[in-house]
């Protein structure tokens, strides 16, 4: 085990509808003073398909003083492309090669992901 089994946190993460993420990192803040502080980041660089019966367990660093801090659970990613935005990111694409040959689905390795969203967690009060 990657933490000690007082130190870790397990969440499980599903969605109510389809989706595909390339999680960019997952961590844990902590609240001090009145700012939110990063005390630990752990990158992913996976894809996370989820749907109502898929679901996916993330084990997190707790802090430790974990019973007299508050904390929470950062999750960034990038959500997959459909709509405008593929056709955007595959145009950009098609600009910088100069080239329509990557415009399959097959090509482009099963989809495009973009932008930077966060899922975060209610905060965990002593």
């Amino acid at each position: 085990m990657k933490y000690g089994p007082d130190q870790q946190g397990l969440f499980s993460i599903t969605s109510e509808e389809p989706v595909a993420w390339f999680v960019q990192s997952t961590g844990v803040q902590v609240y001090r003073g009145n700012a939110w502080i990063d005390y630990s980041e752990e990158p992913r660089n996976e894809i996370w398909r989820l749907d109502r019966q898929t679901v996916q367990q993330l084990y997190v660093e707790k802090p430790p003083d974990f019973h007299e801090e508050i904390w929470r659970v950062v999750i960034k990613y990038a959500p997959e492309l459909h709509g405008f935005p593929l056709w955007e990111a595959r145009m950009q694409e098609a600009w910088r090669t100069r080239s329509l040959t990557h415009w399959t689905e097959r090509a482009w390795g099963g989809g495009r992901f973009g932008g930077n969203e966060r899922v975060i967690t209610p905060a965990y009060e002593p």
